[in-house]
């Protein structure tokens, strides 16, 4: 007979899956043989699981047992394949009656037959949880890291006798939960802040501007002027992780082998002061088997590069691609990994060697050839991506013993989410920050303003136009009702529903398509309506027929009002012959228009920004700017739309078909999506200002 388990492998930050098959042939020389790839540690199982068996009291199978780890082809690495191992060979009538199905395990044993630490127990249940797993066995020190995972049951597991009693219908185990409120109270008890510097104002205010807009930093100084104790409290400034960044950086600290047991998830962004002594491949990250280095364990959080010249030239143009790509790709002979590496780079430098150039009291000792080799160490590809350089001057004993309290973390950070908030609003969610606009998209929009020696004006229809060209070959495409009005196809099955098939983005093929749903009730936009259409209106009015769009042709037949003769539903027929937007008999319609089932649409609060301001430059006529600004500039509505867009995480870029490009906001919920206008599909503004609205 032939037992299977399944358990995980890891790949860089992913788990894979792993089969553990297990037989057993009668022989008077018992032996275990482990194959499918297996490195020294997993090969020196056998010994460990002989004697947790004998510990924990539970026989294994007499005979010559093999053990097989499958897909054979992936490298085995690690000991957690103690656990499964040993359940794929105890012997006994009740193991024999063990449903293993959706089950999976990971855990080393000692000789004892506890189950100890392992690495990557998060991306193992991550993994576990995408296979389709419901639950994940893995040992007590590393439950609390694998409960983020969410949507799988994670069982801690202490010792192998408690296992095998809960799998044989004895003492249960109780699955970890996942708290979250506990990890943002952990993160803020833990936290440095900034109202513990004095002075340096300037440097305050610039690492505020890196914060906001995801900036790399270069503070130059002398000893002693406080520069590390800058960039130390720069993550408290940032914004909170939220939960997937949270389970992205705690995957990479816990297959690094950095994660503390016992912690579930890394609730505080990472701050990563690596010796000028280190390495490239403690940098990059690599190994025989390659583990993450610096610059990904900094991973949503700040590194920061104390004493810049004293790093190994080598060393430091290492930062070059990742500080572009946000991702390093580590290549050995076993294979490829990819690591992200998205974090903001704080570099911290004296003036000169001995420190004292341009100090107000203390004499410089370096020639002026020494001061320039000094600064030469630092290429110029590397200065080149770090946008912010600011002085960090030394303080005098009056500025020293100032006792005016300075600023709290917490007041800065209010303001880095603000402007990180606008940021995402007005590029409809495509980016967080300023640091993260490709070279393409300031090339485009540079190309576009030109460039003078002369102040000038640009006008904003130019920037939506760049922001409309780079979404449209993007964004995804969804039904989106803003003003709903209610729609009865009279003639349809009254239970009846359908499935039409929509595309995603005609701009992109690879983009494939979605499915609808059709019915007999359908919500369109009130403006598609009109009771007495005027000269040049050709969308539905009564009497009239239009087409649905990626469905059939309706026509208006009876328009219902309430007492105060407001229209609040239109009951119309449909053409079953035209599915798909065309006639058998050749017939045109001159309007197409949008429309969510009834049935299945969701609600949804929809934020419409719009201008600050009615005119272009505000102030400029002597006039108080405050009087100019657009009461207009947010409007919110209640819409209905696909259900597919109720699903989508926050920072989502999609548009609304004939309506215009919205993004997911933070404030979204399961089942509740919140979302923010960008820009429309066209310049409506235009149109506004020469009618004079």
């Amino acid at each position: 007979m032939i037992k299977v388990i399944s358990t995980m492998a890891l790949n860089g930050i992913d788990g894979i899956p792993v089969v553990v098959e297990s037989s057993c042939v009668g022989s008077p020389s018992p032996r275990l043989d482990i194959i499918g790839l297996p490195d020294a540690a997993v090969k020196e199982a056998a010994g460990r699981v002989r004697a947790a068996a004998r510990s924990s009291g539970l026989p294994l199978h007499n005979g010559v047992l093999t053990v097989n780890l499958a897909p054979a082809d992936v490298r085995k690495e690690g000991s957690s394949f103690d656990l499964p191992i040993l359940l794929s060979l105890i012997n006994t009538d009740a193991s024999e009656r063990i449903d293993y199905g959706g089950k999976c395990f990971a855990g080393e044993l000692s000789l004892t037959g506890e189950v100890k630490h392992i690495t990557g127990a998060l991306p193992m249940a991550i993994s576990a949880r995408d296979l389709g797993y419901k639950q994940i066995f893995l040992p007590e020190a590393d439950a609390a890291e694998a409960s983020a995972a969410q949507g799988i049951e994670v069982f801690p597991v202490r010792d192998v006798l408690s296992l095998y009693n809960h799998l044989t219908g004895g003492k249960q185990l109780a699955p970890v939960p996942f708290s979250e409120e506990r990890l943002r109270a952990e993160a803020a008890a833990r936290a440095l802040d900034f109202a513990d510097i004095k002075g340096q104002d300037a440097a305050k205010t610039a690492l505020e501007i890196a914060a906001a807009g995801g900036h790399n930093v270069l503070m130059i100084g002398p000893p002693g002027s406080g520069k590390s104790m800058l960039a130390s409290r720069l993550p408290s400034i940032l914004p909170p992780m939220t939960i997937e960044e949270a389970i992205e950086t705690t995957k990479i600290h816990s297959v690094a082998g950095i994660l503390p047991p016992g912690v579930s998830l890394v609730s505080e962004r990472p701050f990563r002061s690596p010796h000028h002594t280190l390495s490239c491949a403690s940098m990059a990250g690599g190994g025989k088997n390659p583990r993450p280095g610096e610059i990904s364990l900094a991973h949503n959080g700040v590194l920061f590069l104390d004493e810049l010249p004293e790093f190994d030239r080598s060393v430091s143009e290492v930062l070059r691609q990742p500080l572009e790509d946000r991702v390093v790709h580590i290549t050995r002979v076993s294979g490829t990994v990819n690591y992200p590496c998205s974090f903001i780079l704080v570099c911290a430098m004296n003036p000169c060697k001995c420190g004292y150039y341009g100090h107000a009291t203390k004499a410089c000792t370096c020639t002026p050839k020494a001061r320039l080799a000094y600064t030469a160490k630092i290429s110029g590809p590397l200065l080149d991506r770090i946008d912010i350089h600011v002085e960090v001057p030394a303080l005098d004993y009056n500025e020293l013993s100032r006792t005016e309290p300075a600023e709290p973390s917490a007041e800065i950070r209010s303001r880095v989410i603000a402007a990180r908030a606008f940021a995402a609003a007005r590029t409809d969610g495509a980016l967080t920050c300023n640091g993260l606009m490709t070279p393409a998209d300031i090339r485009r929009f540079c190309r576009m303003v030109g460039v003078t020696k002369f102040d000038g004006l640009t006008d904003m229809a130019l920037l939506e136009y760049c922001i409309r060209e780079e979404l449209n070959a993007t964004a995804p495409r969804f039904l989106a009702v803003l003003d709903p009005l209610k729609v009865t196809i009279v003639n349809y099955p009254e239970s009846g529903v359908e499935p039409l098939d929509a595309i995603n983005n005609p701009e992109d093929p690879a983009a494939g398509s979605r499915k609808l749903t059709f019915g007999r009730e359908l919500w369109i936009e009130r403006s598609d309506f009109m009771l007495e259409p005027v000269k040049g209106y050709f969308r539905l009015a009564p009497g009239r027929e239009v087409r649905l769009r990626y469905g059939y042709f309706i026509r208006c037949e009876e328009v219902v009002t309430d007492d105060a003769g407001n229209v609040i539903e239109l009951k119309c027929s449909f053409d079953p012959a035209t599915r798909g937007g065309s006639a058998p008999d050749g017939r045109k319609v001159k309007g197409t228009i949008h429309w969510v089932s009834a049935e299945t649409a969701v609600s949804a609060r929809v934020r419409l920004y719009d201008r600050l301001f009615t005119v272009e430059q505000p102030g400029a006529d002597g006039n108080d700017f405050l009087t100019q600004l657009n009461p207009d500039s947010l409007r919110e509505v209640e819409a209905k739309v696909e259900p597919a867009l109720a699903e989508l995480s926050p920072g989502t870029v999609v548009q609304f078909e004939r309506n215009g490009y919205y993004a997911v906001d933070p404030d979204s919920e399961p089942g509740s999506p919140v979302f923010n206008r960008t820009v429309t599909l066209k310049d409506s503004w235009s149109n506004k200002t020469k009618q004079g609205k």
